[in-house]
Protein backbone atom coordinates (compact mmCIF):
# COMPACT_ATOMS: atom_id res chain seq x y z
CA UNK A 1 0.00 0.00 0.00
CA UNK A 2 1.45 3.31 -1.20
CA UNK A 3 -0.04 6.89 0.23
CA UNK A 4 0.99 10.16 -1.58
CA UNK A 5 -0.39 13.38 -0.21
CA UNK A 6 -0.91 16.66 -2.82
CA UNK A 7 -1.29 19.72 -0.93
CA UNK A 8 -3.97 22.44 -3.19
CA UNK A 9 -3.23 25.98 -3.76
CA UNK A 10 -4.88 28.64 -1.38
CA UNK A 11 -6.92 30.00 -4.41
CA UNK A 12 -8.74 26.67 -5.08
CA UNK A 13 -8.99 26.06 -1.13
CA UNK A 14 -11.54 29.35 -1.12
CA UNK A 15 -13.46 28.22 -3.98
CA UNK A 16 -14.19 24.46 -1.96
CA UNK A 17 -13.90 25.30 1.64
CA UNK A 18 -17.50 25.91 2.19
CA UNK A 19 -18.42 22.54 0.40
CA UNK A 20 -16.33 20.25 1.94
CA UNK A 21 -16.67 17.59 -0.55
CA UNK A 22 -15.37 14.43 -0.32
CA UNK A 23 -15.23 11.97 -3.31
CA UNK A 24 -14.07 8.66 -3.59
CA UNK A 25 -13.61 6.82 -6.89
CA UNK A 26 -12.80 2.74 -6.45
CA UNK A 27 -11.43 1.72 -9.78
CA UNK A 28 -8.93 -1.34 -9.84
CA UNK A 29 -8.29 -0.89 -6.36
CA UNK A 30 -7.17 3.27 -6.91
CA UNK A 31 -8.79 5.42 -3.71
CA UNK A 32 -8.91 8.96 -4.61
CA UNK A 33 -9.80 11.10 -1.56
CA UNK A 34 -10.68 14.75 -1.44
CA UNK A 35 -10.10 17.06 1.57
CA UNK A 36 -10.07 20.46 3.07
CA UNK A 37 -6.06 19.57 3.64
CA UNK A 38 -5.13 17.88 0.17
CA UNK A 39 -5.85 14.89 -1.92
CA UNK A 40 -5.26 11.51 -0.28
CA UNK A 41 -3.97 8.88 -3.07
CA UNK A 42 -3.81 5.44 -2.23
CA UNK A 43 -3.33 2.27 -4.08
CA UNK A 44 -3.57 -1.46 -3.34
CA UNK A 45 -2.76 -4.13 -5.98
CA UNK A 46 -6.10 -6.34 -5.37
CA UNK A 47 -4.77 -8.82 -8.20
CA UNK A 48 -1.47 -9.54 -6.34
CA UNK A 49 -3.28 -9.01 -2.50
CA UNK A 50 -3.57 -12.58 -2.62
CA UNK A 51 0.10 -13.45 -2.72
CA UNK A 52 1.16 -10.86 -0.10
CA UNK A 53 1.22 -14.75 1.92
CA UNK A 54 4.43 -15.98 0.30
CA UNK A 55 3.74 -19.48 1.84
CA UNK A 56 3.12 -21.46 4.61
CA UNK A 57 4.55 -24.22 6.89
CA UNK A 58 2.39 -27.07 8.68
CA UNK A 59 3.54 -29.28 11.34
CA UNK A 60 1.09 -32.81 11.87
CA UNK A 61 0.71 -35.24 14.25
CA UNK A 62 -1.32 -37.94 13.93
CA UNK A 63 -2.45 -41.75 14.94
CA UNK A 64 -3.36 -44.27 12.59
CA UNK A 65 -5.08 -47.85 11.58
CA UNK A 66 -4.40 -49.79 8.44
CA UNK A 67 -3.17 -53.13 7.02
CA UNK A 68 -1.12 -54.39 4.21
CA UNK A 69 -2.50 -57.72 2.86
CA UNK A 70 -0.37 -59.65 -0.58
CA UNK A 71 -0.44 -63.10 -1.97
CA UNK A 72 1.54 -64.47 -4.57
CA UNK A 73 0.90 -68.30 -6.35
CA UNK A 74 3.40 -70.09 -7.96
CA UNK A 75 4.05 -73.83 -9.97
CA UNK A 76 6.77 -76.10 -8.19
CA UNK A 77 7.61 -79.00 -9.84
CA UNK A 78 7.42 -81.13 -6.29
CA UNK A 79 4.31 -79.54 -4.49
CA UNK A 80 2.40 -78.53 -7.86
CA UNK A 81 0.45 -75.20 -7.61
CA UNK A 82 1.30 -73.18 -4.52
CA UNK A 83 -0.13 -69.95 -2.89
CA UNK A 84 0.48 -67.48 -0.17
CA UNK A 85 -0.59 -64.97 1.87
CA UNK A 86 0.38 -62.21 4.29
CA UNK A 87 -1.20 -59.99 6.51
CA UNK A 88 -0.02 -57.01 8.89
CA UNK A 89 -2.71 -55.32 10.24
CA UNK A 90 -1.03 -51.87 11.98
CA UNK A 91 -1.72 -48.90 14.02
CA UNK A 92 0.98 -46.24 14.37
CA UNK A 93 2.24 -42.86 15.08
CA UNK A 94 2.68 -40.59 12.11
CA UNK A 95 4.50 -36.92 12.49
CA UNK A 96 4.42 -34.93 8.98
CA UNK A 97 5.75 -31.42 8.12
CA UNK A 98 4.69 -29.65 5.15
CA UNK A 99 5.29 -26.71 3.21
CA UNK A 100 3.86 -24.56 0.39
CA UNK A 101 5.29 -21.55 -1.43
CA UNK A 102 3.28 -19.02 -3.64
CA UNK A 103 4.91 -18.55 -6.79
CA UNK A 104 1.97 -16.75 -8.28
CA UNK A 105 -1.51 -15.59 -7.53
CA UNK A 106 -2.24 -18.96 -8.28
CA UNK A 107 0.60 -21.10 -8.67
CA UNK A 108 1.87 -22.60 -5.62
CA UNK A 109 3.95 -25.74 -5.10
CA UNK A 110 4.14 -27.88 -1.92
CA UNK A 111 6.57 -30.34 -0.73
CA UNK A 112 6.01 -32.91 2.32
CA UNK A 113 7.49 -35.34 4.28
CA UNK A 114 6.23 -37.99 6.79
CA UNK A 115 7.59 -40.41 9.15
CA UNK A 116 5.21 -43.26 11.07
CA UNK A 117 6.34 -45.59 13.47
CA UNK A 118 4.44 -48.59 13.44
CA UNK A 119 3.29 -50.24 16.56
CA UNK A 120 4.08 -54.05 17.28
CA UNK A 121 1.50 -56.26 16.26
CA UNK A 122 0.87 -59.40 14.76
CA UNK A 123 0.91 -60.42 11.20
CA UNK A 124 -0.11 -64.05 9.89
CA UNK A 125 1.39 -66.05 7.29
CA UNK A 126 -0.86 -68.67 5.45
CA UNK A 127 -0.09 -71.27 3.07
CA UNK A 128 -1.61 -73.77 0.34
CA UNK A 129 -0.70 -76.50 -1.78
CA UNK A 130 -3.00 -76.28 -3.69
CA UNK A 131 -2.40 -79.47 -5.94
CA UNK A 132 -3.27 -81.22 -2.56
CA UNK A 133 -5.91 -79.44 -0.69
CA UNK A 134 -7.79 -75.86 -0.40
CA UNK A 135 -7.54 -75.76 3.08
CA UNK A 136 -4.58 -74.50 4.47
CA UNK A 137 -1.50 -76.24 4.45
CA UNK A 138 0.52 -73.62 7.18
CA UNK A 139 -0.62 -70.98 9.01
CA UNK A 140 1.65 -69.10 11.81
CA UNK A 141 1.23 -65.74 13.91
CA UNK A 142 4.51 -63.57 14.34
CA UNK A 143 4.89 -60.53 15.70
CA UNK A 144 6.11 -57.61 13.99
CA UNK A 145 6.89 -53.91 14.29
CA UNK A 146 8.32 -51.09 11.44
CA UNK A 147 7.66 -47.92 10.31
CA UNK A 148 6.24 -46.15 7.21
CA UNK A 149 7.50 -43.12 5.12
CA UNK A 150 5.67 -40.53 3.00
CA UNK A 151 7.24 -38.03 0.42
CA UNK A 152 5.33 -36.46 -2.03
CA UNK A 153 5.74 -32.69 -4.02
CA UNK A 154 2.80 -31.40 -5.83
CA UNK A 155 2.04 -28.21 -7.78
CA UNK A 156 -1.07 -26.47 -7.50
CA UNK A 157 -3.30 -24.31 -9.41
CA UNK A 158 -5.96 -22.10 -8.39
CA UNK A 159 -9.01 -22.37 -10.67
CA UNK A 160 -11.77 -20.49 -9.06
CA UNK A 161 -12.71 -18.03 -6.35
CA UNK A 162 -16.12 -16.92 -5.73
CA UNK A 163 -16.93 -13.54 -3.80
CA UNK A 164 -14.18 -10.47 -2.44
CA UNK A 165 -14.46 -12.44 1.09
CA UNK A 166 -13.63 -15.75 -0.96
CA UNK A 167 -16.34 -17.84 0.59
CA UNK A 168 -15.10 -21.28 -1.92
CA UNK A 169 -11.65 -21.79 -3.63
CA UNK A 170 -11.00 -24.83 -6.22
CA UNK A 171 -7.83 -26.26 -6.95
CA UNK A 172 -6.29 -28.31 -9.36
CA UNK A 173 -2.90 -30.31 -8.39
CA UNK A 174 0.07 -33.03 -10.07
CA UNK A 175 2.88 -34.41 -8.08
CA UNK A 176 4.78 -37.29 -7.19
CA UNK A 177 4.66 -39.25 -3.82
CA UNK A 178 6.20 -42.40 -2.38
CA UNK A 179 5.29 -44.21 0.24
CA UNK A 180 7.22 -47.14 1.50
CA UNK A 181 6.33 -49.37 4.71
CA UNK A 182 9.12 -51.64 6.31
CA UNK A 183 8.37 -54.21 9.24
CA UNK A 184 10.32 -56.59 11.19
CA UNK A 185 9.15 -60.03 11.84
CA UNK A 186 10.59 -61.44 15.62
CA UNK A 187 9.59 -64.48 17.68
CA UNK A 188 7.77 -66.05 19.38
CA UNK A 189 6.12 -67.83 16.39
CA UNK A 190 3.00 -68.99 17.02
CA UNK A 191 1.77 -71.99 14.84
CA UNK A 192 -2.06 -72.70 14.44
CA UNK A 193 -1.52 -75.07 11.06
CA UNK A 194 0.76 -77.62 10.20
CA UNK A 195 0.43 -80.08 7.42
CA UNK A 196 -3.61 -79.25 7.52
CA UNK A 197 -3.89 -80.20 11.34
CA UNK A 198 -4.64 -77.70 14.11
CA UNK A 199 -1.15 -77.29 16.38
CA UNK A 200 -1.27 -74.29 18.16
CA UNK A 201 2.27 -74.39 19.51
CA UNK A 202 4.44 -71.02 20.29
CA UNK A 203 8.12 -71.30 20.41
CA UNK A 204 11.19 -69.41 19.69
CA UNK A 205 12.74 -69.98 16.44
CA UNK A 206 15.28 -67.28 15.78
CA UNK A 207 12.51 -65.68 13.56
CA UNK A 208 14.65 -62.00 12.51
CA UNK A 209 12.57 -61.64 8.62
CA UNK A 210 12.36 -58.65 6.78
CA UNK A 211 9.91 -57.12 4.40
CA UNK A 212 9.70 -53.44 2.28
CA UNK A 213 7.35 -52.49 0.12
CA UNK A 214 7.08 -49.25 -1.59
CA UNK A 215 4.83 -47.46 -4.10
CA UNK A 216 5.43 -44.65 -5.90
CA UNK A 217 3.73 -42.32 -8.65
CA UNK A 218 2.25 -39.74 -10.38
CA UNK A 219 -1.14 -38.46 -8.86
CA UNK A 220 -3.65 -36.18 -10.19
CA UNK A 221 -5.51 -34.07 -7.39
CA UNK A 222 -8.59 -31.78 -6.86
CA UNK A 223 -8.90 -29.36 -4.00
CA UNK A 224 -11.61 -27.33 -2.49
CA UNK A 225 -12.26 -24.64 0.15
CA UNK A 226 -15.01 -23.59 1.68
CA UNK A 227 -15.59 -21.09 4.29
CA UNK A 228 -18.02 -20.72 6.87
CA UNK A 229 -16.16 -17.11 7.83
CA UNK A 230 -13.13 -15.34 8.33
CA UNK A 231 -11.66 -17.82 10.44
CA UNK A 232 -13.24 -21.53 9.69
CA UNK A 233 -13.06 -22.89 6.52
CA UNK A 234 -13.41 -26.69 4.89
CA UNK A 235 -10.80 -28.19 2.87
CA UNK A 236 -11.02 -31.13 1.06
CA UNK A 237 -8.81 -32.85 -1.66
CA UNK A 238 -9.01 -36.20 -3.53
CA UNK A 239 -6.20 -37.24 -5.96
CA UNK A 240 -5.94 -40.41 -7.61
CA UNK A 241 -3.12 -41.96 -9.05
CA UNK A 242 -3.42 -44.25 -12.33
CA UNK A 243 -0.19 -46.02 -12.90
CA UNK A 244 2.29 -46.89 -9.49
CA UNK A 245 4.89 -48.64 -9.53
CA UNK A 246 5.45 -51.13 -6.68
CA UNK A 247 8.70 -52.73 -5.77
CA UNK A 248 8.96 -55.13 -2.59
CA UNK A 249 11.81 -57.38 -0.97
CA UNK A 250 12.02 -59.41 1.57
CA UNK A 251 13.91 -62.18 3.81
CA UNK A 252 13.01 -65.03 5.77
CA UNK A 253 16.20 -65.83 7.95
CA UNK A 254 14.75 -68.91 9.20
CA UNK A 255 14.92 -70.47 5.44
CA UNK A 256 17.61 -68.00 4.29
CA UNK A 257 15.34 -67.28 0.91
CA UNK A 258 15.19 -63.92 -0.40
CA UNK A 259 12.23 -62.67 -2.43
CA UNK A 260 11.80 -59.50 -4.79
CA UNK A 261 8.97 -58.38 -6.57
CA UNK A 262 7.66 -56.05 -8.84
CA UNK A 263 4.50 -54.79 -10.32
CA UNK A 264 2.17 -52.21 -11.08
CA UNK A 265 -1.34 -50.62 -9.82
CA UNK A 266 -3.22 -47.96 -8.99
CA UNK A 267 -3.83 -45.52 -5.94
CA UNK A 268 -6.34 -42.90 -4.25
CA UNK A 269 -6.47 -40.26 -1.12
CA UNK A 270 -9.18 -38.91 0.06
CA UNK A 271 -8.32 -35.74 2.88
CA UNK A 272 -10.71 -33.75 4.63
CA UNK A 273 -10.08 -31.14 7.26
CA UNK A 274 -11.49 -28.36 9.35
CA UNK A 275 -9.14 -25.24 10.55
CA UNK A 276 -9.70 -22.48 12.16
CA UNK A 277 -7.03 -19.26 12.31
CA UNK A 278 -7.00 -17.29 15.51
CA UNK A 279 -4.98 -15.19 14.22
CA UNK A 280 -4.11 -13.87 10.68
CA UNK A 281 -0.35 -15.91 11.00
CA UNK A 282 -1.83 -19.06 12.69
CA UNK A 283 -3.80 -21.77 12.01
CA UNK A 284 -4.76 -25.11 13.68
CA UNK A 285 -7.26 -27.91 12.45
CA UNK A 286 -7.91 -31.52 12.38
CA UNK A 287 -7.78 -33.98 9.14
CA UNK A 288 -9.03 -36.73 8.29
CA UNK A 289 -6.53 -38.77 5.19
CA UNK A 290 -7.25 -42.18 3.72
CA UNK A 291 -5.30 -43.82 1.36
CA UNK A 292 -5.50 -47.11 -0.49
CA UNK A 293 -2.60 -48.57 -2.74
CA UNK A 294 -3.43 -51.67 -5.15
CA UNK A 295 -1.36 -54.11 -7.10
CA UNK A 296 -3.20 -54.79 -10.32
CA UNK A 297 -0.07 -56.92 -12.03
CA UNK A 298 3.10 -58.28 -10.50
CA UNK A 299 5.32 -60.89 -10.35
CA UNK A 300 8.44 -62.39 -7.57
CA UNK A 301 11.46 -64.30 -7.80
CA UNK A 302 12.58 -66.23 -4.90
CA UNK A 303 16.42 -67.17 -4.21
CA UNK A 304 17.34 -70.15 -1.59
CA UNK A 305 20.86 -70.70 -0.46
CA UNK A 306 21.45 -73.66 -2.65
CA UNK A 307 20.86 -71.11 -6.01
CA UNK A 308 17.83 -72.34 -6.70
CA UNK A 309 15.52 -69.62 -8.27
CA UNK A 310 11.65 -69.51 -8.10
CA UNK A 311 9.48 -67.56 -10.08
CA UNK A 312 5.55 -66.84 -9.83
CA UNK A 313 2.58 -64.25 -9.61
CA UNK A 314 2.53 -61.56 -7.26
CA UNK A 315 -1.42 -61.42 -6.91
CA UNK A 316 -1.87 -58.63 -5.15
CA UNK A 317 -0.89 -56.27 -2.80
CA UNK A 318 -3.20 -53.68 -1.19
CA UNK A 319 -2.23 -51.10 1.48
CA UNK A 320 -4.81 -49.64 3.27
CA UNK A 321 -4.11 -46.32 5.97
CA UNK A 322 -6.14 -44.18 7.70
CA UNK A 323 -4.86 -41.13 9.83
CA UNK A 324 -6.28 -38.96 12.20
CA UNK A 325 -3.94 -35.48 12.28
CA UNK A 326 -4.60 -32.34 14.44
CA UNK A 327 -2.00 -29.54 13.03
CA UNK A 328 -0.38 -26.29 13.43
CA UNK A 329 0.18 -24.16 10.27
CA UNK A 330 2.41 -20.68 10.41
CA UNK A 331 1.71 -18.54 7.40
CA UNK A 332 4.36 -16.80 6.32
Amino acid sequence: MKKIRVSITQGLWISILSIMVSLTIHQKGVTFTIYKQGISFQYEDKQHASCEQKGQVQIRYGVSAGSLSWTTSAYSDYWGKVASELHYPFTKRVLSLCGENNLTSHFSVYLSYELGKINQDISTDTDWLLSISEEPWMKTKQPFYGQTQLSAIKIGYRISESGDKLRSQLSIFSGYHIYKLFVKMVDPVTYEIVEYEPANETIRVGLDSTYEIMYKGVKFELGGRFYFSPQFYLRGNLSYSPLLIIEANGYWNLRDMSITQSGTGDGIEEEISLNYSPTSSWQIGLTYRHMVFDLKKGNFINKLPDGTTGYGNWNSAQLMDKTIFISAIYKF
